[in-house]
């Protein structure tokens, strides 16, 4: 039986293309146009998309009454104006993955897919990256550390007297050690591992 995903974006027209999309890629998708839609909403679903900025209840807020309530199915927020901190944030109330719109296709199917992978493929992905965490250097864990709180580079460099340019280095090694393909995901692994605790 498909995934049923509730797609939630004040913007209809968004809402609309995404749930399309969804249906077209094998999921019994549905939308919402607000977040209090999705908290009065009777209708299971599996996983919800949810737009992080909507006006009188945006989606953090959601997520956090949802969780509040008992809700444990998982949460993939997206946002226009993503930033560090609200990606963060979002990962310590519970959120399954973070996306920065406009954003390509892959990139949500992937979202969606690990959110709805079970608590077996979430084990060895957390095995996978605690691993991968071994192979990062002291240096490298430290300016990870510092990447996944919102620091930037031209801080991290002040910080360890170096140049901005080594910071960018560190950066890209953290990344391709991680196989993180943005940083919302860093940030998603370092909530997990417990780095940005």
């Amino acid at each position: 039986m498909a995934a049923i995903v509730l797609v939630v974006d004040d913007e209809e027209s968004v809402c609309d293309s995404l749930v399309t999309l969804l249906n077209h890629w094998g999921f019994g998708a549905t939308g919402v146009t607000s977040a209090s839609e999705l908290l009065s909403c009777n209708v299971h679903w599996d996983c919800s998309l949810i737009d992080v900025r909507m006006p009188q209840m945006d989606g953090l807020t959601a997520l956090q009454k949802l969780r509040a309530r008992g809700v444990s199915e998982p949460v993939v927020l997206m946002s226009g104006t993503g930033d560090v901190p609200t990606a963060l944030r979002a990962f310590r109330l519970g959120a399954s993955d973070f996306i920065e719109k406009p954003f390509r296709k892959e990139l949500l199917l992937q979202a969606l897919t690990r959110a709805l992978s079970g608590e077996a493929e979430a084990a060895k992905e957390a095995a996978d990256m605690r691993h991968r965490l071994r192979e990062l250097s002291e240096h490298e864990r430290e300016v990870l550390h510092d990447l996944v709180v919102g620091d930037r580079a031209i801080d991290i460099a002040l910080r360890n007297h170096e140049t901005v340019r080594a910071i960018e280095l560190v950066r890209s090694r953290i990344f391709d050690k991680m196989a993180a393909p943005n940083l919302y995901s860093l940030v998603r692994m370092a909530v997990q591992l417990g780095i940005a605790a």
